[in-house]
C-alpha cells in the first residue's frame, strides 16, 4: 500500500508561523494594519496576512524585523442555500480583486477562477460560520485550502470547525489541504478574549520572502494549529507516524467509519503510528490537547 505525503518535515528551510487571515480599519476591524504588524511580530509570528472585505491594502512597506507580511483580500459572493454568501480569502495577489463585495449575482467559483488566473492562492473560508452546506463546499473547484478552523468565529458563536466539511470534500475524492486562522477583528466584546494568536500555520519555507512562503502555502508544506506542536511525521512503508507536543488524543481521521483515535487521560501522548487498511484513500492526522488546542497536517493519500 503506497502513500503519498509532501512531507514539511522533510524539507530543507526555515519553519514560520503565521496568520493568513485579519481585518483592520479598512473594513470591520479595529486595528490598523501597522497595529497588527506589530502585534504579531512581537509575538514571533513570520508572516501575516491583511485580508480586508472587499480592499485590498498595500502592506509590503510594514515587512521588516522578522515579519512578511502578504498581500490578500477576502471577498464574500454568491448565494448558498441557506441565504448567506459565500466567503474566499486571496492570498498573493497584488491588486483589489475586480468584483464588488457582498454581490450575490457574483459566483464565488469566478471569484476563485480569478484569483488563480492572477497567480494567488484562494482559500475557502468559514464554510460552517457561513452556513454552506458539504455539498455546497464541496462544489466548488480550484482553491488551495479550506479553513478547518477560523478563531474568531469559534469566540462569536461556536462555529469555527469546518473539519467536517474538509472530510466531506476528501472523501469525495478532493484533494484539498486545510488552514487554521485567526480571522482577527480585535473587537471588544463581553466574554470573549483577544481574537488575534488563536488559530495559526506553520510553514516550511525556502526562505522568508513572500514569494517563498506562498510556495509552501501552495505545496502545502505546513501544519496548522490553535494549540499544540506537530515535531515530525513519517509516512512510508504503509504506515503513518506522528510525533507532537503532549496531547491527551492523536485521530487518525479517514474515510467514514476507518480510521483510529488514540485517547489517553491528561497530556500524555506524544507519538503514535497508523497503519491504513484497505478502503481508505486518505488519512490526516489531528491532535487535541487537554486543554481543546488541536493541530492538523494536510492528508496523506493511500495508494
Amino acid at each position: 500500500m503506497g502513500l503519498e505525503y509532501e512531507n514539511p518535515f522533510e524539507k530543507p528551510g526555515v519553519w514560520l508561523r503565521g496568520n493568513i487571515h485579519t481585518h483592520t480599519v479598512h473594513s470591520d476591524g479595529h486595528l490598523t494594519s501597522e497595529q497588527h504588524a506589530e502585534r504579531y511580530r512581537e509575538a514571533g509570528y513570520g508572516f501575516l496576512a491583511v485580508t480586508d472585505h472587499g480592499e485590498y491594502v498595500d502592506t509590503h512597506g510594514l515587512s521588516g524585523r522578522g515579519l512578511t507580511m502578504i498581500q490578500g483580500e477576502e471577498l464574500s459572493s454568491g448565494r448558498t442555500g441557506a441565504g448567506t454568501l459565500y466567503h474566499v480569502v486571496a492570498l498573493g495577489i497584488r491588486e483589489a480583486l475586480p468584483c464588488p463585495e457582498a454581490d450575490p449575482a457574483v459566483s464565488p467559483q469566478a471569484v476563485i477562477d480569478h484569483v488563480n488566473g492572477e497567480g494567488g492562492l484562494a482559500i475557502l473560508a468559514h464554510p460552517y460560520w457561513s452556513g454552506l452546506t458539504h455539498g455546497e463546499a464541496a462544489a466548488l473547484e480550484g482553491f488551495a485550502a479550506v479553513e478547518a478552523y477560523n478563531h474568531v468565529c469559534e469566540l462569536l458563536n461556536d462555529r469555527g470547525d469546518a473539519a467536517a466539511h474538509w472530510d466531506h470534500m476528501l472523501t469525495a475524492g478532493r484533494r484539498v489541504n486545510a488552514v487554521a486562522v485567526d480571522d482577527a477583528h480585535s473587537r471588544t466584546l463581553p466574554n470573549t478574549p483577544d481574537d488575534s494568536f488563536g488559530g495559526w500555520v506553520v510553514a516550511r519555507c525556502s526562505g522568508r520572502s513572500e514569494a517563498d512562503i506562498l510556495r509552501a502555502l501552495r505545496r502545502g508544506l505546513y501544519y496548522s494549529s490553535s494549540g499544540p506542536s506537530i515535531h515530525g511525521v513519517e509516512a512510508r512503508s504503509g504506515e503513518v507516524r506522528v510525533t507532537c507536543s503532549p496531547v491527551r488524543k492523536i485521530a487518525f481521521v479517514s474515510v467514514p467509519c476507518l480510521g483510529n483515535c488514540i485517547k489517553v487521560e491528561g497530556d500524555a501522548l506524544t507519538e503514535a503510528s497508523y497503519t491504513p487498511r484497505p478502503g481508505e484513500s486518505y488519512v490526516r492526522v489531528q491532535v487535541t490537547d487537554s486543554r481543546g488546542g488541536r493541530a492538523w497536517i494536510n492528508p496523506i493519500y493511500v495508494e
